[in-house]
């Protein structure tokens, strides 16, 4: 949060914006679970509107902020406190596309993991 709280009141403000019923965060859940999108909410756009895009199962979540000033939306691929993943682009459709690139990726890495971690817990079984 900036020193002078304008990120969480503008958040805050913009509450309506982000019905939680529709699957868009709203903005009290995004503040606590996204501290860095705040730096998002400065801006002097109008309105904001924060969309989940996708989830793992590991919590990583996707979100796509469209903003009003140029380039319009951010992806932003998070895990609790922590982006992993950020991008600013002029156009909804690059921007979607980029995400699912991002869950196709980050989602073959977990099983990746998965399977290693399978491998290994027969190994050590084993011995």
């Amino acid at each position: 949060m900036c020193g002078c709280g304008t990120c969480a009141r503008t958040l805050r403000e913009r509450a309506t914006v982000l019905p939680p019923e529709t699957g868009v965060l709203d903005a009290d859940r995004l503040s606590r679970a996204v501290p860095a999108l705040l730096l998002v909410a400065r801006m002097t756009a109008l309105s904001i509107t924060v969309e989940r895009l996708w989830a793992l199962d590991d919590g990583t979540i996707c979100l796509l902020v469209d903003r009003g000033d140029a380039p319009r939306y951010d992806v932003c691929v998070v895990r609790g406190d922590h982006v992993l993943r950020e991008n600013r682009l002029f156009a909804r459709g690059t921007a979607q596309m980029l995400a699912e690139t991002w869950r196709v990726t980050l989602a073959s890495m977990q099983a990746e993991r998965a399977d290693q971690q399978a491998i290994d817990s027969v190994h050590l079984a084993s011995a």
